[in-house]
This record gives structure tokens, C-alpha cells and sequence, in this order.
């Protein structure tokens, strides 16, 4: 099935000197979601309209199953783009705006019908077609994009911050769909967002983006638990960056003041670096005992988590610990409480 695409050495300088790629390359395989992740102006975006042809690379190439895709006009390219704003046409009916790319190419009526109604059915529209836009929910009005979009079976299907505007409830109910559909059709999905619980989310891999390069790509899993490097482990998910070294089969972590035998995943860690511990990885228990202890600066009930904010002696930034909301008796906010840290799924993340 087609859709392989391969980035290249892609770079884009904008007037004025701005660096929104710089050599930049990137693998998608066929079939797969990838989710292009990162803050505003990182870069996303632009490779994704290069990738479309609304955009030019200065250097680099891109293919798609092995052939020159950067060389093809936007209009010929077997891509389908869903916007931010999803540009539908407010003068049109559902059918009218699904229907568009078809009628420009001026296909056979029966054809059109057919496959408007496959394409709505699609996307758990069907027999919408008449209606108005305007009369249509903003996870309607999603949908009706995301049939336009398909109705060409494109090799590949590009999705620029596409639900970024719904609310929380909506946004994550249409996550879940997005990935059936993705199965369904088995089209390549290229997702961009700067939601980071979105890209967990529905992703197959995620490419982290920051000031026109990729820090690193992999699954969710990878990403989260072995940041490459301190601004993936920051961006992705909360995290406690601290300062450690290595003391034979202990490592110590000096703004705590504390030292642990050396778990497995830190057997060949030398000298000094930098250690991301994730909050669930922070364990706080009330009320204080000897040891490591600190004072809760605040909490944030989730549901089925807590997560609270302590203040250490000795360390600059407060620490970060989620825990089990029924599991988190007496954690409140000023109280003294113990502090145990576990640093079997700590990831070094830099040098100190």
C-alpha cells in the first residue's frame, strides 16, 4: 500500500532570517500516525505545508514511496490536508464541501453521490449531506473536513492543530476517533500539535520538534520514559531535573542529599549528569518521618490522582509527586511530609 515517505536534509529559511528548519529528516512509514510535537513556532507546521507544497524547501527532498514528491505542484499531490481552521465553505451543503475536490476534477455524478456517501459514512456522517454548515456541531464540522479530505483516498492524509479549538470532552472523544479512522482506511497520518497528551494519545511514533530540528522520535513510551535530551523530558509530561554523580556503586544526588545504590538502568552512567525523575517516580507519605522530608505547596486532585508540589531544603525548584488520590492521606498543602525518590526509571538527560 503507498504512503512511505522519506524527509531529507529539509531546511527553510524565512525573510528577516528565520530558522524554521534546519536540516531536518524524518522517515514515515506506510500506514503509520506520527504527530508532529512541539511549542509555537518550532517548525511543525512549516515542514508539514512543505510536505503539502503550500511551502518550498531551500535544501533537502522529499520522497513518497521513492519518488520526488517536492518536485510535484501542490494541486497533484496524492495528500490530503485538514487545516486549523478547516476552511470549509460556509455557501456550500456537506455533500457540497465533501463533494469539491471531485467536482473540480469533474467526475461522473453517480461517482460523486457514491462516494460522498461512503466518505460521510465514514467519518459517522451519513445522510448529513444536505445540511448546512452552519448547522452543524464544531465535532460535526471536524468530521465534514476530515471526509473532504478523504474522499481522494490520498496516499496520505496531513492534519494541521485540527482540534485544537473544540473543548477538553470533545477534543479527546474525537482523538479516538481519528485513530479508528486512521486503522480503517489505513492511511498515513502526519498529526501536528503542540498537546503533548494529544500526540501520547493517538500517535504510533512522535517526532519532538524544537527551533527547527527533531530532538527525537519514538513512541510515546520511549519519549516519556527515556527522554533524549532535558527539553524532551520537560516538554513531555512534568518531570524533576536533578543534578547527580556517580560514587562508585552509589549515585548521589547532592540538592537532595541523598545517595542510592545504583539501579541497573544506570549501571554504565559515569562522572556527573543530569537526571529526569518523573513525578509518579516521587513518593510522599504524611506525616513527615526521618529523612528526606518537605513541605506541600500544593495540590491538584485528578480524579483517580494527586499531584502535589513540595518544598525541599536545599533545592531551587520545588519537586513534583503524583500519586493515587486514594493513596494520598494527609497530603495537604502545609503540611510536613516524608520524601522517598525511586530512581529505577530515571532517564539521564544531559550533562550536569
Amino acid at each position: 500500500m503507498p504512503g512511505e515517505l522519506r524527509i531529507t536534509g529539509v531546511s527553510k529559511r524565512f525573510p528577516g532570517g528565520i530558522q524554521a528548519l534546519d536540516d531536518v529528516s524524518l522517515n514515515v512509514a506506510t500506514g503509520e500516525f506520527i504527530s508532529l510535537l512541539g511549542p509555537s513556532g518550532c517548525g511543525k507546521t512549516t515542514l508539514l505545508r512543505i510536505v503539502a507544497g503550500f511551502e518550498t524547501a531551500d535544501r533537502g527532498e522529499i520522497t513518497l514511496d521513492g519518488r520526488r514528491l517536492d518536485k510535484v505542484p501542490a494541486y497533484n499531490r496524492p495528500v490530503g490536508m485538514v487545516f486549523q481552521n478547516l476552511a470549509l465553505f460556509p455557501h456550500m451543503s456537506v455533500a457540497g464541501n465533501v463533494a469539491f475536490s471531485l467536482n473540480v476534477k469533474r467526475r461522473g455524478r453517480e461517482e460523486v453521490r457514491q462516494r460522498v456517501d461512503a466518505a460521510l459514512a465514514l467519518v459517522n456522517l451519513s445522510g448529513y449531506g444536505p445540511r448546512s454548515i452552519h448547522q452543524l456541531s464544531g465535532g460535526q464540522r471536524q468530521r465534514v473536513a476530515l471526509a473532504r479530505a478523504l474522499i481522494s483516498r490520498p496516499d496520505m492524509l496531513l492534519l494541521d492543530e485540527p482540534l485544537s479549538a473544540l473543548d477538553l470532552k470533545l477534543r479527546r472523544q474525537l482523538q479516538g476517533e481519528l485513530k479508528r479512522l486512521q486503522r480503517r482506511t489505513e492511511t498515513t497520518f502526519i498529526f501536528v500539535t503542540h498537546d503533548q497528551e494529544e500526540a501520547m494519545a493517538i500517535s504510533d511514533r512522535i517526532a519532538v520538534f524544537r527551533e527547527g530540528v527533531i530532538e527525537q522520535v519514538g513512541s510515546a513510551q520511549d519519549i516519556y520514559r527515556r527522554p533524549a535530551s532535558r527539553f524532551v523530558a520537560e516538554f513531555v509530561g512534568e518531570t524533576n531535573v536533578l543534578s547527580a554523580w556517580r560514587n562508585g556503586e552509589d549515585v548521589l544526588l547532592p540538592e537532595l542529599g541523598l545517595t542510592q545504590r545504583a539501579p541497573e538502568s544506570l549501571a554504565s552512567v559515569t562522572g556527573s549528569f543530569l537526571l529526569s525523575i518523573r513525578p509518579e517516580n516521587v513518593s510522599l507519605a504524611a506525616p513527615a518521618g526521618e529523612g528526606l522530608s518537605g513541605v506541600v505547596r500544593e495540590t491538584e486532585f485528578g480524579g483517580m490522582t494527586l499531584r502535589a508540589v513540595v518544598e525541599v531544603p536545599g533545592l531551587k525548584s520545588a519537586l513534583r509527586a503524583a500519586m493515587q488520590a486514594d493513596r494520598a492521606t494527609g497530603i495537604e498543602i502545609g503540611k510536613r511530609v516524608s520524601v522517598q525518590v525511586n530512581l529505577a526509571s530515571a532517564a539521564v538527560v544531559g550533562g550536569a
